[in-house]
């Protein structure tokens, strides 16, 4: 029996994109940091993780994520060669937004430009 799953919590790295390849793929970024002491100091290291969501699953993670938001995302971790070098993307089985999206608040007119 083989297994390739990988999971992680992090932040959105960027606002995901979407590309009309098959059904159509959400694709973003996200980093996942890690702190630890080195001699006397706190260093802080991130790995970030390609992410690729494919066809209404994707349509969907478009709606609900943006950059800077906490995701848990889970999934196959493939690599791909393109000229010599590697590339590696997690492909999405499940995404879980761990915060909501905030949608921002509409301009208020001022009582002034109101037609009544």
């Amino acid at each position: 029996m083989n297994l390739n799953t990988t999971t992680i919590i992090g932040r959105v790295g960027r606002d995901p994109e979407w590309k009309d390849v098959g059904k159509g793929l959400c694709k973003f970024s996200v980093a996942v940091g890690k702190r630890y002491k080195k001699g006397d100091e706190w260093v802080e290291d991130t790995t970030w993780f390609d992410v690729a969501v494919w066809a209404e699953f994707g349509k969907r993670m478009m709606e609900r994520l943006h950059k800077g938001m906490l995701v848990y995302v889970a999934g196959p971790h493939e690599s791909r060669k393109h000229e010599d070098k590697y590339y590696w993307t997690l492909t999405a089985q499940t995404v879980i937004p761990l915060e909501k999206r905030e949608v921002p608040a509409a301009k208020v007119a001022d009582d002034d430009e109101l037609p009544f």
